[in-house]
């Protein structure tokens, strides 16, 4: 009797084993590209690696961020995420009417991001405050976000109006924002209303990244998410220089002098 109830509770330990090890397997999705493939997709990292990452992260600390998805209804805010996520999407439109999150960690270039995916119905405007957001859209968290991304429809030029602007709203109401412009929807080429060209210019203009994808072909999205981390990465290393910078100076400035 005693030697079945052992026997059952190995059993019930070794199946606890096996599902925290998976969790483990699952949380983190390598988005290293390795190379320029159009279709490519996150590779998941083999179980003993992610251990290993994750008893390391314990050490020195996940990096949390925000990221909130604006735009107009239909621009495929939703399908991008999905795509993201679960490298599939639903082909039967749905209009977002609350804000939904999702949370994912990512690993890349040996450091691992935990992701809050903030996915936004469309908004009438950027609000002025976080205490307006609160009480105009609650839960949004569009102020609190480290980066916005802002997506139109490239074969629907009110969307990328929309986009500017909501760009000069956040500029406006947003301290220090990260903005990344996705134009979705490339495979409707022979519908294009905002020309890439064009495009390219007017953002170049707002110096932030500009990114063109397929949600619904899984093209370049592996890379729109690469350019949001990197753009993290430049504002963590130019903040990291400004402090160095502002240590150094205050350093000097109170160094002892001896006449």
């Amino acid at each position: 009797m005693q030697q079945r109830e052992q026997r059952d509770s190995d059993k019930r330990r070794h199946v606890r084993y096996q599902l925290v090890n998976m969790e483990s397997m699952a949380s983190y999705t390598n988005i290293n590209p390795t190379n320029d493939n159009d279709c490519m997709q996150g590779s998941i990292e083999n179980m003993e690696t992610c251990a290993k990452r994750r008893d390391s992260d314990e050490e020195e600390g996940m990096r949390e961020y925000s990221i909130a998805f604006l735009g107009s209804c239909q621009v495929g805010k939703t399908s991008i995420i999905q795509q993201f996520l679960h490298h599939n999407i639903d082909n039967v439109y749905t209009p977002s009417t609350t804000v939904k999150k999702y949370h994912k960690a990512v690993f890349m270039d040996g450091k691992i991001y935990d992701l809050t995916l903030r996915d936004c119905p469309g908004v009438t405007s950027f609000p002025e405050s976080p205490l307006a957001e609160f009480s105009t859209y609650k839960g949004y968290g569009m102020h609190n976000s480290q980066v916005i991304v802002l997506v139109y429809d490239t074969s629907n030029e009110d969307t990328f109006n929309y986009v500017r602007s909501l760009k000069d709203q956040i500029l406006k109401y947003k301290s220090n924002p990260l903005i990344v412009v996705v134009g979705n929807k490339q495979d409707l080429a022979a519908d294009q209303r905002v020309a890439r060209t064009d495009a390219q210019q007017i953002v170049k203009g707002w110096k932030c990244p500009l990114v063109f994808c397929s949600a619904k072909y899984n093209w370049h999205i592996i890379n729109l998410f690469t350019e949001i981390l990197k753009v993290i990465e430049c504002q963590a290393d130019a903040k990291k220089e400004d402090a160095h910078r502002y240590s150094s100076h205050f350093i000097n400035f109170n160094r002892c002098k001896v006449s």
